[in-house]
């Protein structure tokens, strides 16, 4: 997948027997989505008994829990129709994911008419075994977690990519400094004391730059000392990553309108030199909605970086991702724009 460049990749892992499954899970960072088989035989089960889709997940389900988070896909699912109960098992097993299985967030059905896996071979006479179903727009109109798809493209036209970068002509040694980012959800006071201690310690360690996420209460006190420490500054800007970037767009009209006006009101701070924003929807968002939402979330900067520029042409404009060696989708030629 390297050689070729493949950037949008899903790995499913899909175990086989639930009581194996820690033992040969090969770890988060390989997998995507988790993928079980959910196939009731019906009488054709080894041990000759119908069982429903609770019976057959719940093994799984309690397995996973101790191992992963990752989300679910049953891979292959469905019922045989023996007995004329399939409809039947397809409804409870709608009513029971609802109810109990939140991790699973995607179907597979097992709708072919040809498969040769016969249990036991002399349990059925038949030469194929036939699993299709009438329930499919059933599962689709009640599968409460069906993840939405939409094709959005990323336009660099609007983009004139400068040979210079207003932050180069720095050497920056510098820190997140993540005191006061929770304001909101603990009682730690980020004092006037606590910023000249920590920005003389970091003056004396030889940092020289400090980035920081801004639009909260702390923002004119760390502006004001870093000045006054001589600390170059990367200011972030705070956006609700869980937002859904392909239709959330009032919200996201609101939030561009606030970032305009908070690069006015930061222009002629002398001592900032570049706005950040951060990229991390992997923590929100799994694959393949994910890749939609990436691109719809750097189309969405493209809408107003180039007024960003009109307004403060002398700083630098960065986008921050994580480095996990599985790029998701390709940013060089964006990111030098946005510089």
């Amino acid at each position: 997948m390297k050689s070729e460049d493949a950037q949008k990749i899903m790995l499913v892992w899909n175990p086989w027997k639930a009581e194996t499954m820690a033992d040969y899970y090969p770890g988060d960072d390989y997998v995507d989505w988790i993928g079980i088989t959910a196939l009731n035989y019906d009488t054709l089960n080894s041990d000759g008994k119908y069982h429903s889709f609770a019976d057959l997940y719940r093994p799984f389900s309690n397995g996973l829990f101790w191992f992963t988070r990752k989300p679910v896909m049953l891979a292959e699912f469905g019922s045989l129709n023996l007995d004329n109960r399939q409809q039947e098992w397809v409804k409870n097993a709608m009513v029971s994911i609802t109810a109990n299985y939140e991790e699973i967030s995607a179907i597979v059905v097992f709708n072919s008419a040809l498969d040769k896996n016969i249990p036991g071979k002399d349990w059925s006479s038949d030469r194929y075994l036939d699993w299709t179903t009438n329930s499919i727009d059933f599962i689709s109109s009640n599968f409460e977690r069906k993840q939405k798809q939409t094709s959005v493209s990323l336009n660099n036209s609007d983009f004139k990519t400068s040979s210079t970068n207003p932050i180069t002509k720095y050497e920056i040694k510098g820190v997140h400094y993540k005191k006061g980012e929770n304001w909101k959800d603990d009682y730690y006071g980020l004092t006037k004391n606590v910023l000249i201690e920590d920005f003389g310690l970091l003056k004396e360690s030889g940092i020289n730059t400090i980035q920081f996420t801004g639009g909260n209460i702390y923002d004119h006190n760390i502006l004001k000392y870093s000045e006054k420490f001589d600390l170059n500054v990367i200011y972030e800007f705070e956006i609700d990553n869980p937002l859904d970037f392909i239709n959330d767009q009032k919200k996201l009209n609101e939030i561009r309108k606030n970032i305009l006006a908070k690069v006015k009101s930061l222009k002629e701070n002398q001592n900032i030199i570049g706005y950040s924003f951060k990229y991390d929807l992997e923590d929100y968002y799994t694959k393949p909605l994910l890749f939609d939402q990436q691109t719809a979330y750097l189309n969405w900067l493209t809408t107003f970086i180039p007024k960003i520029k009109t307004i403060d042409s002398k700083k630098s404009l960065l986008v921050e991702f994580k480095l996990d060696g599985k790029p998701s989708i390709t940013l060089k030629k964006s990111a030098k724009a946005f510089l």
